[in-house]
């Protein structure tokens, strides 16, 4: 846990795989707290932790940054139940198929088609405010 002037940042221990890390090794959650807004970037989490594990990241979650591409990180129905868990604003799908890869991932579309508002931002970053998040929850897709 670290505090910097308003921001505080806290890192949760997880896997990278479902082997309590004996295939990838280990994987950090962090919880930031800034600006009166909250985010959860899963990292390369591989394996979902358990309930408990999971509540101890904190209730209320603004914005959260969670790998679907598979393969080398949690499958999406997983990545889904964590979205359920903390019902973000703002869901940001990340480590998922692109053509530059030189390594297999899934692509994001089915990882979309289980949401209805999904917005392509065309640009690979975004600023949002704690009075300007979505009333409900959205998954923006960042141009990578």
């Amino acid at each position: 846990e670290y505090k910097f002037d308003s921001m505080m940042i806290k890192g949760f221990s997880t896997f990278h795989d479902d082997r309590q890390g004996k295939k990838r090794g280990k994987n950090t959650v962090f919880r930031l707290e800034a600006d009166g807004l909250v985010l959860i970037h899963c990292g390369d989490l591989g394996a979902l932790p358990p309930e408990d594990d999971i509540k101890r990241w904190g209730e209320e979650v603004d914005i959260l940054f969670v790998p679907v591409g598979e393969i080398f990180t949690l499958p999406i129905h997983e990545a889904k139940k964590i979205i359920d868990t903390f019902q973000p604003k703002i869901v940001v799908p990340m480590h998922y198929f692109d053509e530059r890869l030189s390594f297999e991932l899934h692509k994001v579309e089915p990882f979309l088609a289980l949401f209805s508002q999904v917005q392509h931002l065309g640009k690979a970053d975004f600023e949002v405010e704690s009075d300007t998040l979505p009333s409900s929850l959205e998954v923006w897709v960042l141009q990578i």
